[in-house]
C-alpha cells in the first residue's frame, strides 16, 4: 500500500514473485565482478538510470509510499537492465557490481531473507540489514540522454508497428 494506507495482499501475485526472486539470486551470482571496463552511451544511461531509480525510491520511502518504492527498486530497476543489456555485448563490471549491490540494498526491507542470501553470495560479510542505503549520485542523472533514448525507442516501436501493418 502506499501512505498509511492498509497493503492489498493477493497471494496469486506474491506466489508469482517466488520464482523471480530465485532468477535475481542466481543472476547476482553469476554476474557480479564479471564484465568489461568498456564505457561509452550505452553505460552512461545506464549509470544515469540506476542513480534516478535510486533518487525516487529514496523519494518514495521518506514518503511511505512504499508501493512505488518496490517499483523503483524491483521493476523500474530489472526494466533499466533489461535496456542495458540488449544495447551491449558484454557489460560494464562496475555498473554490473553497482546495479547489483543497488538492488540488493533497495530490496532488503522489502524481502530481507533473500537479500541476505544474496549479499552473502557476493562474498560479503557484513549484513545487508546493516549497511546504508545506496546514495545518489546526482552528477550522474542525465534526463536528456534518457528521454533522447525513450524516444528513440518509441520511432522504432512506431516503425515496426507500420511495417506490420503494410506486411514489409
Amino acid at each position: 500500500g502506499e501512505d498509511m494506507d492498509d497493503p492489498n495482499w493477493d497471494n496469486n501475485f506474491a506466489s508469482s514473485l517466488l520464482p523471480k526472486f530465485n532468477q535475481l539470486y542466481e543472476f547476482y551470482k553469476e554476474n557480479y565482478n564479471k564484465g568489461t571496463n568498456d564505457y561509452s552511451d550505452p553505460e552512461e544511461l545506464f549509470e544515469s538510470q540506476i542513480n534516478l531509480n535510486i533518487k525516487q525510491a529514496t523519494g518514495a520511502m521518506e514518503q511511505t509510499r512504499f508501493r512505488t518504492a518496490i517499483q523503483k527498486s524491483y521493476f523500474d530497476m530489472q526494466k533499466s537492465l533489461r535496456q542495458y543489456l540488449k544495447k551491449v555485448e558484454k557489460p560494464n563490471k562496475k555498473l554490473m557490481n553497482l546495479y547489483i549491490e543497488t538492488q540488493i540494498k533497495m530490496l532488503s526491507p522489502f524481502v530481507p531473507f533473500i537479500t541476505e542470501e544474496s549479499w552473502s553470495s557476493l562474498g560479503k560479510k557484513t549484513l545487508i540489514s546493516l549497511e546504508k542505503w545506496p546514495k545518489i549520485d546526482e552528477s550522474k542523472i542525465n534526463l536528456e540522454l534518457g528521454y533522447l533514448e525513450e524516444e528513440l525507442d518509441n520511432t522504432f516501436e512506431d516503425i515496426d508497428y507500420i511495417m506490420k501493418l503494410t506486411k514489409k
